[in-house]
């Protein structure tokens, strides 16, 4: 059997069964615990799958892949700072608005800082972050 072909199944137990176990994947394939974890390592490397101690798992998708604040922040950053630039031109000083959290608003709470005054009542994090920019912001309302 060529590894790629042992790899395309190795896929498929994994899609099947939900994880995979080195010892039972040697066993299937009459080869050795070597290569079934070089053939693991080389699936990981390649995103397809999760590697554990003794095995694998399905690569995390939706929901349960969270990246970080830092990474979402430069997804579509221009986009996002586009949104923003356009949101703080409609924002005047007196006006109350409500940003929840999220990169985005996490970035329009800095293109209205540039313009205007902030006053946050921050409802998590990005409040906290709108008044490290210039904004006052209102301890005794976090939520």
């Amino acid at each position: 059997m060529l590894s790629e072909e042992r790899r395309r199944e190795i896929l498929e137990l994994l899609q099947t069964e939900g994880r995979v176990l080195v010892t039972d994947l040697a066993k299937r394939f009459k080869t050795s615990l070597i290569t079934i974890r070089k053939d693991l390592e080389y699936l990981h490397a390649e995103g397809q799958l999760e590697r554990t101690h003794g095995g694998a798992l399905p690569v995390r998708t939706g929901a349960l892949k969270d990246v970080s604040v830092h990474e979402k922040a430069r997804l579509h950053r221009s986009e996002k700072l586009h949104i923003a630039a356009a949101a703080a031109e409609m924002i005047r000083e007196g006006q109350v608005i409500i940003l929840d959290s999220g990169t985005t608003t996490s970035s329009i709470a800095r293109a209205c800082q540039a313009a205007i005054k902030l006053d946050t009542a921050p409802a998590s994090t990005i409040g906290v972050i709108a008044s490290a920019f210039g904004g006052r912001c209102w301890f005794a309302t976090f939520s």
